[in-house]
């Protein structure tokens, strides 16, 4: 499986970078982390360990709400 995922500029709506992890389907979970901090990465984001805990999710129903919206 693979996601990708863009960063878009919101004024001009220009695709900026593009990042692609590979994995499979049961480890979703880890690729969605995965994608967070690269993503975090291409903006120089800071993620504390404290915070990193917010931004997981075991529960399969919330993943797929949240990829729906």
């Amino acid at each position: 499986m693979r996601v990708t995922a863009s960063l878009l500029d919101g004024a001009t709506g220009q695709v900026g970078r593009t990042i692609k992890v590979d994995g499979r389907m049961d480890e979703i979970f880890a690729l969605q982390d995965r994608l967070v901090r690269d993503l975090a990465d291409l903006i120089r984001a800071v993620i504390r360990p404290t915070e990193a805990a917010t931004l997981e999710t075991g529960v399969v129903g919330a993943y797929e709400a949240f990829s729906k919206a």
